[in-house]
């Protein structure tokens, strides 16, 4: 039936039927899911700019009739086990309407270093065992889970055991850092203080200590300062590890209604909500954040050289500002946004 179908479509745009009869235009979701994909289109329909959401899609999704005249001409489209892809737009309105190829690029895959100041309740300056590394890669691999059933587009690469573990035994810095107060101006900058031994300007940088905030089961980040750093308690769980990578991918908890559209309603399964042991899901609104807001992780230069500007190799198209979504013709959707079925 695809085939028939695109057959006719292409019949029709090469002039099989009257020019006036055809006033749809087409997007080609590149590397998609027949049935599952998602499109959000910035347009002008009937007079009115806006970004129209199209669900559970096939390869080939009928956009209706866009025409120019938006000053965002532009197309971002979700597929399972891929990035989200983007293309900008130029909407005809007369002859031949070809069809608008997008493609969604694949899952980007972050370098990550674990430094462990301390697991236990009594912190050790010892080496970590085999299986307390197998232990924290089961925990990372969860938080990937998370990622990946939500169709996030991230992953963290957690392939080089020896790099991703490699750590000083008996380090007498570790002592400063078993208890982490991240709004201690000094605590956050103290961090610098690591940077010879214990800290990787091509990765990110996960370090678990005792507590954070005095508490086992929190993590904060110093975003401000360093991109690229996440601290976790002794007790966090995979949902808080994606919590925090969330922060340093520019995502605002979940549950004020300070953020722009709110997310109230997704409750505590929402990965950003702030105090949940239940989290469960990311909106497409957040994903579209993690890959196109300039100050996301993944479009933030780490390490600033010629041959590697940035964590990806290069800055994607379509990246910019999103922090104003009421604008006339907002850069970014609203974080509420949602392509997929919520998880019960």
């Amino acid at each position: 039936m695809r085939s028939l179908f695109l057959l006719l479509l292409s019949f029709g745009m090469a002039g099989g039927f009257a020019q006036d009869q055809i006033q749809d235009q087409f997007v080609k979701v590149r590397d998609g899911t027949a049935g599952t994909n998602g499109v959000l289109v910035w347009g002008n329909y009937d007079g009115e700019k806006l970004i129209k959401e199209f669900r559970g899609q096939e390869e080939v999704v009928n956009i209706g009739d866009v025409k120019p005249g938006a000053k965002h001409s532009k197309v971002a489209t979700f597929a399972n086990g891929r990035a989200p892809g983007y293309a900008t737009a130029t909407w005809k309105t007369s002859g031949p309407r070809p069809i608008l190829e997008v493609e969604n690029p694949p899952t980007i895959s972050i370098p990550v270093r674990v430094w462990v100041l301390c697991r236990a309740k009594i912190c050790k300056p010892e080496k970590l065992t085999v299986d307390e590394e197998d232990d924290l890669l089961r925990l990372l691999g969860k938080a990937n889970t998370l990622f990946a059933v939500e169709e996030a587009g991230i992953r963290m690469d957690l392939t080089n055991r020896k790099l991703l573990f490699e750590d000083k035994k008996a380090d007498p810095k570790k002592t400063r850092f078993q208890e982490f107060e991240p709004y201690a101006k000094t605590k956050c900058e103290a961090f610098a203080d690591l940077k010879l031994d214990m800290f990787d300007t091509k990765a990110l940088n996960l370090y678990f200590v005792r507590t954070v905030s005095n508490r086992e089961g929190q993590g904060d980040t110093c975003a401000a300062l360093h991109k690229n750093v996440a601290v976790f308690g002794r007790g966090a769980d995979a949902g808080l590890i994606a919590h925090e990578i969330g922060h340093l991918h520019n995502l605002d908890h979940s549950d004020f209604t300070s953020v722009p559209e709110g997310h109230s309603k997704y409750g505590k399964l929402n990965i950003m909500h702030p105090d949940s042991v239940q989290r469960k899901y990311l909106s497409e609104g957040e994903v579209y954040v993690m890959h196109f807001d300039d100050r996301s992780l993944t479009n933030w230069c780490i390490e600033k050289t010629a041959s590697k500007p940035c964590l990806q190799l290069k800055v994607r198209e379509g990246v910019g500002k999103c922090e104003d979504r009421k604008v006339a013709e907002p850069v970014c959707p609203t974080l509420d946004v949602r392509l997929r079925e919520d998880p019960k």
